[in-house]
């Protein structure tokens, strides 16, 4: 079987908006992956900034943003995959 590595929140390509009746910091993008490969820890990546959560704020974003999740065994990367997300006004 293929080692695989998937980003399932945010989908590529999604379009978020902030909604102005929620408080801000309560608008937030989960991180979740899919994957049947063994790693011992993973980063998550927010336009090339580490993520030190499972989620995301809308207010992080930028009009263009890259989501990147690193995958690590001994301390070595074994598979990485991006994805992109745009904050629309």
């Amino acid at each position: 079987q293929k080692n695989y590595l998937e980003i399932l929140s945010p989908l590529d390509k999604s379009i978020f908006k902030i909604n102005n009746d929620i408080p801000i910091e309560n608008q937030n993008i989960s991180l979740e992956l899919k994957t049947n490969i063994n790693y011992d820890y993973l980063k998550w990546f927010l336009n090339w900034k580490i993520i030190n959560d499972n989620k995301i704020n809308l207010k992080e974003l930028t009009k263009n943003n890259e989501i990147k999740i690193e995958l690590y065994r001994n301390n070595t990367l074994i598979l990485s995959q991006t994805s992109s997300i745009q904050l629309s006004k």
